[in-house]
Order: structure tokens, then C-alpha cells, then sequence
């Protein structure tokens, strides 16, 4: 997710990487390779613990968490699965704080065929919210749909990317708990411009038209507008 350099996007579809409220661990992980003909099956089991972050004005304290990553590298790209059973997330606000036990599996392609792009990415979440008097489960998912035509140092694509759950708000004791990025429904479309202009140094240009669902304020803070409009423009470089 931080090093944009090495993807198309001006960020990762946000609808599918915001269902994890963090994006690193501290803990151990194995790295085994299998050549299989021409391919490799990279296969990495982790384990580990979060120490407490901060996230769209939460507190996150992982206590552990533990699962595996598997991809097939091939000639056209790769494909991936990766499973995980993330244990007592704590999650505070200035007036309430819960405990929530996390299971995903996530499918994934990044596939370049002659000059078409195709990456897609698709995951399944359940939380299991110990503790909270209104809802215990919470089950969702998001994935989500690039496309990209390749032109020399240019690549135009166009993304959509949505997410959804069964719950759109939790509320304890009279206090609404902010759920992003918990819960959330939203979807989006966007068109973008990669241009890599030298040597390890990319401008990109987007337009994306975000639109939360059902009552939900989607990823945003505050009650939005029926659609937001967010164009964005920047210069990745890597050195």
C-alpha cells in the first residue's frame, strides 16, 4: 500500500484496502519458493501484533494476528490468496471502546497481457464485535476492477471498486461508534492517466466520482453529499 511507485493508481481503490485499519505489523514471517516449469509459488506464512495506531480517529492495538499469503508468478503477472485470524482488536474513540476478532480471505490477479493491464482484487471480512450490546457479527465484502491500455510510457485505465456490510452503524449506550473503516458502503468509479515521465519517477492524474450507499457515510468522516468528485494529481518517485 506505500510504495505508489509500484502501482498504476494515485492510491489503492480505497473501498477494499480501507477494510484494514493498518498496514504493517511487527512480528515474523517465512518466505518459501516452489519452481513449478516456469512458474514459483511464493507461499509466506506471518505472525504478529500491531502496537496502537491511530485511524480516521480511532485508536487500533492489535493483540495478535496470524495467516498466510500465496502467490503464482507466471509469465503474464501473478495470482494470489491470502488468509488471516486477526485476535482482539482493541478499538477506542473518545467514548467507547470495543474488542473485535477479524477473519479474512482475499482472491487477487495482477495480469499484463501484450498491452492490456487487468488487476483485480476481491475479499471477504467478518468481525466478530465482542461486547457490543447491538451487534455482534459483521459481515462484508469488497473487491474490486482495472483495467488499463498500455501506450509506451502512458497507461489510461479505469477502476471501479465497491464495498459493502450488513451493518451501516453501531450504537452503545446511546453513543453512535464511528465503524470506518469497519463498516462501510460505497462505491466508486475512477479514470486515470500514469505517465512514467523518467527513469523511476511517475506523474498521475485521476478523476474519481465516490458514492456512499444505503445511509452510509461510505469512508467519510462526516455525512457527505450524495456523490463526491475528487480529482487528484501527483508525482511518485523512487530512489
Amino acid at each position: 500500500m506505500d510504495v505508489a511507485y509500484a502501482y498504476p493508481w494515485v492510491r489503492p481503490p480505497i473501498e477494499i484496502y480501507s477494510g484494514i485499519p493498518f498496514t504493517s505489523y511487527s512480528g515474523v514471517d517465512l518466505l518459501y519458493t516452489v519452481k513449478i516449469g516456469d512458474s514459483r509459488l511464493i507461499l509466506q506464512p506471518f505472525a504478529g501484533s500491531v502496537p496502537p495506531t491511530e485511524s480516521v480517529g480511532l485508536s487500533v492495538d492489535v493483540e495478535s494476528g496470524f495467516g498466510v499469503n500465496a502467490s503464482l508468478q507466471f509469465e503474464y503477472g501473478m495470482v494470489k490468496v491470502n488468509v488471516a485470524q486477526i485476535e482482539n482488536v482493541i478499538i477506542s474513540s473518545e467514548n467507547i471502546a470495543a474488542g473485535i476478532d477479524l477473519n479474512l480471505i482475499a482472491f487477487g490477479a495482477d495480469l499484463e497481457m501484450g498491452k492490456f493491464v487487468f488487476i483485480t482484487e476481491y475479499m471477504k471480512k467478518a468481525f466478530d464485535l465482542s461486547g457490543l450490546i447491538t451487534y455482534s457479527d459483521v459481515n462484508g465484502d469488497a473487491w474490486f476492477l482495472t483495467l488499463g491500455y498500455r501506450m509506451g510510457n502512458i497507461l489510461p485505465h479505469i477502476t471501479y471498486s465497491s464495498a459493502g456490510s450488513d451493518v451501516t452503524q453501531i450504537i452503545l449506550l446511546g453513543v453512535q461508534f464511528p465503524t470506518a473503516p469497519l463498516v462501510y458502503k460505497q462505491h466508486s468509479i475512477t479514470l486515470g492517466v500514469r505517465y512514467d515521465i523518467l527513469p523511476r519517477t511517475a506523474l498521475k492524474i485521476e478523476f474519481q466520482q465516490i458514492h456512499p450507499q444505503d445511509e452510509s457515510w461510505g469512508l467519510f468522516r462526516q455525512e457527505p453529499k450524495e456523490k463526491v468528485k475528487l480529482l487528484s494529481l501527483v508525482i511518485d518517485v523512487t530512489f
